[in-house]
């Protein structure tokens, strides 16, 4: 099933990457154009970059400076030179190709390293899942993830986007803080914390997971099923560390950000709300939280109804390690309240709750937790229907976001989408039945 599923994404990603001629296009390109302006320009101006995207895959004004993270720029720079490498074997070969970071090769290689690095997140979650739940039960959970939750749309299609990455180090960093003792290990808590700071610096928003290592490191990790955690006095000296780590890392954006806009109070993030005419960027104390997780306006639950079921799973979770659900049910909840603070709480141009793609962990192991509970054949047999019918579901909805049946910034009601699903299906037919 893992090899099937891997299969299918990379059919699709290839399928998606050639159909379009690039890969790099909307948000895509704000996070692309540090990279190849440090590479080939040696600084952080992106003017130049922005225009040749300008303006079928960059409908916006230019801006000197890219107000997106360094993070992903960091992260990707590996691919990016494989791209550079690839690009200049081909001209070599007598191919017609540029060298100069702006065509396919180096699309491809960026976009590539992020699908790449999002499919090691889920292995990371799915290793982990299975430290709670049987092999059926993760396995299930983690391809419900894969495939029906907002990570699939921007692990496999809009690649250039920073969400799979963002996923990735999350779990990335999860993972280690439940299998490593990095409450007493210096070395360990070094690889928690850095490996945070970097998810913070792909989105700052990632951040917030400092909650739940923070709820954890009261209590051991879970180091193999069924172990019982021991408390030890004291506080941990690995929390100091990953916290110092982390911020180290982290820090590396304030510096950009000052030079590249000579301040933090410069940066368009904090003006686009007042430009906008929506008052401040974040409203702190009125979050819109029925909206981002209901609304038709990309409401999380109401796009990928997957993720209510993995919500209740942390519930189910906490019966058997209450430690472990406390701690990713508070870093949820910080997600959805800072997203529901923020002026553009719907994200933008989206399909469905795409800032939720780094939540991913957090609904591998709540949908681990309700299959395993459901363990008797027909509970199994609920489980994978349920599974089925969300992926269904949630494909069909990426496709029509894809043909352009539903609007990227507008509210989509349950009926239009349903409608939709339908109208899709009777296009495959009639173009399968006119094959």
């Amino acid at each position: 099933m893992w090899l099937a599923a891997s299969l299918f994404s990379a059919a699709l990603f290839a399928e998606s990457f050639a159909k379009t001629g690039g890969g790099v296009c909307g948000g895509g390109v704000g996070y692309y154009a540090p990279l190849r302006s440090l590479t080939f320009d040696h600084d952080l101006g992106v003017a130049d970059e922005i225009a040749r995207y300008a303006p079928e895959r960059w409908p916006h004004p230019i801006p000197e400076h890219s107000k997106f993270p360094i993070g992903l720029s960091l992260v990707i720079a590996p691919f990016f030179l494989a791209g550079h490498l690839l690009a200049a074997a081909l001209a070599v070969a007598g191919v017609a190709v540029g060298t100069d970071g702006y065509s396919w090769p180096y699309e491809l290689a960026y976009c590539a390293g992020s699908a790449a690095l999002g499919w090691l997140g889920l292995v990371a979650a799915w290793r982990s899942a299975r430290l709670v739940a049987g092999e059926r039960a993760a396995l299930l959970a983690v391809l419900g993830v894969w495939f029906a939750s907002p990570l699939f749309f921007y692990l496999l299609i809009e690649t250039s986007m920073a969400h799979a990455v963002s996923q990735a180090l999350v779990s990335v960093t999860l993972y280690l803080a439940l299998t490593r003792d990095w409450r007493h290990d210096a070395r360990a808590a070094l690889a928690v914390g850095a490996s945070l700071g970097l998810a913070t610096l792909v989105r700052p928003q990632d951040g917030l997971f400092a909650i739940t290592l923070a709820c954890w490191a009261l209590f051991p990790p879970l180091r193999a099923k069924g172990e019982a955690p021991s408390l030890r006095a004291g506080l941990p000296r690995g929390l100091a560390i990953a916290a110092l780590a982390a911020g180290a890392v982290a820090a590396l954006q304030v510096v950009v950000y000052r030079l590249a806009f000579g301040s933090l109070e410069a940066v368009p993030y904090f003006h686009e709300a007042a430009a906008a005419g929506r008052g401040a960027t974040f409203a702190w104390f009125h979050p819109r939280v029925a909206a981002v997780l209901f609304s038709p306006l990309h409401g999380l639950f109401s796009w990928h109804p997957l993720t209510s079921l993995a919500v209740l799973g942390l519930i189910v979770l906490a019966r058997t390690d209450l430690r472990l659900a406390v701690g990713l049910a508070l870093g949820w909840v910080a997600q959805v309240w800072v997203i529901g603070s923020w002026h553009d709480w719907w994200q933008g141009a989206s399909l469905g709750g795409r800032m939720f793609a780094s939540s991913s962990f957090a609904f591998t192991l709540g949908l681990a937790a309700l299959w395993q509970a459901l363990g008797s054949r027909a509970g199994r047999a609920v489980g994978a229907f349920a599974t089925a019918s969300a992926v269904a579901w949630n494909v069909s909805l990426a496709l029509q976001y894809r043909l352009g049946m539903i609007p990227a910034e507008a509210p989509v009601s349950l009926t239009r989408m349903a409608s939709g699903h339908l109208e899709l299906l009777h296009r495959l037919v009639a173009r399968v039945a006119g094959g």
